[in-house]
């Protein structure tokens, strides 16, 4: 018999998805004090790699939420490491060209005290989880949202725990915060917007320190121009954690 405790009955708003959307609205209405419970169909936060770049207002948000932003920013790659774009003939091979990616010099900071910053979404999650959390969200993992009944100026949707018990939250607001498949945009009938299937690709997630194999041009992406083995290096932590 599952041990989490129920889910209420009743709500203000009710956040369907706990990524850094759906976290960062539930942070957000905690600190308006308006009452929210937020259900997630995944068993606990991002665990590898995904999103990696964090842009300069999303931080100005969080700041402002009361986030620990220092906390937070000791995830992320060091503007040395991640400073630059790299495109090569290998990966540690000849570099071909490079751009400049995280800016952060006194022109940025006299415009914004949290510049973007390369930080990975499998350790931003955790951390906006314990702040939601603090501040008395009830965070739901494993929690699948099923679908929506409209009753007036509330709405009532059931919700399917791990223990496959139905649950029934009834909310004057539901968001969508449940990503590019959002099961809650389509049951209300919101299509998107061109194709449906753009491209496929092979992520390897890989553990490991490839600061060595770089060389003295660290950065955060390095496009592999060959052919034969073409993809992208991307430096989630240069010492530690990479993806192909």
């Amino acid at each position: 018999m599952s041990t989490a405790p129920a889910l209420p009955a009743a709500t203000e708003v009710l956040v369907v998805g706990a990524g850094p959307v759906g976290l960062t609205a539930a942070l957000l209405l905690a600190e308006l004090g308006v009452d929210v419970v937020l259900v997630e169909r995944r068993d606990g936060p991002q665990r590898a790699p995904a999103a990696h770049v964090t842009n300069a207002r999303t931080f100005e948000v969080w700041r402002q939420a009361g986030v620990d932003l220092d906390r937070l920013l000791a995830y992320a790659l060091s503007p040395a490491e991640g400073g630059e774009v790299h495109w090569v003939t290998s990966f540690g091979g000849e570099i071909i060209g490079s751009l400049p990616f995280e800016q952060q010099g006194d022109d940025v900071l006299a415009l914004t005290p949290t510049p973007l910053r390369n930080l990975s979404q499998h350790h931003i999650e955790p951390h906006l989880r314990d702040e939601v959390e603090v501040r008395g969200v009830p965070v739901r993992y494993g929690h699948r949202w099923l679908g929506a009944e409209q009753h007036g100026d509330s709405v009532t949707s059931p919700i399917e725990g791990p223990d496959g018990l139905r649950h029934e939250v009834t909310a004057r607001w539901l968001l969508a915060c449940d990503g590019a498949g959002s099961p809650v945009r389509r049951s209300a009938g919101i299509e998107p917007i061109g194709p449906h299937h753009l491209q496929t690709f092979l992520m390897v997630h890989l553990l490991g320190d490839l600061g060595a194999v770089q060389g003295d041009r660290p950065g955060v992406l390095h496009w592999v121009c060959d052919p034969r083995a073409a993809g992208t290096f991307i430096a989630h932590d240069v010492h530690r954690e990479w993806v192909f």
